[in-house]
């Protein structure tokens, strides 16, 4: 997804700091509802999380390109605005099955990891 990969670098998501950046604003903003769609945000941002406390190793690229999508779900003036009803929502839920495809392996080891610790 390339247009995703040009969207992070104009993002500025090109270091550790600038993910802790990223889940910051996550913290800030909040992640408050059910579904499917924030249980995968919230093991993405859990994901990054543990990476930057040093209780997870995550590839450099895995780390940049989580944040980003992260960061692009949660921008509200992205490709389709989010306050047009359902349509503002496709292109976000698109970048998101896209990490989650792509990153797959490294989603389903992450679980393995945090269900060894309980949670």
């Amino acid at each position: 997804m390339e247009r995703l990969l040009l969207w992070l670098a104009r993002q500025g998501v090109r270091n550790r700091r600038d993910v802790k950046r990223v889940l910051d604003a996550i913290r800030k903003k909040g992640l408050r509802g059910t579904g499917e769609v924030l249980y995968y945000v919230r093991l993405l941002f859990d994901m990054l999380d543990h990476t930057l406390k040093g209780k997870y190793t995550l590839k450099r690229k895995t780390l940049l390109t989580v944040a980003a999508a992260l960061l692009y779900f949660l921008t509200p003036t992205d490709a389709i605005f989010d306050f047009i009803p359902f349509a503002g929502y496709l292109d976000d839920i698109s970048v998101l099955t896209y990490v989650m495809n792509v990153f797959s392996q490294e989603i389903s080891e992450f679980r393995r990891y945090r269900e060894r610790l309980g949670g």
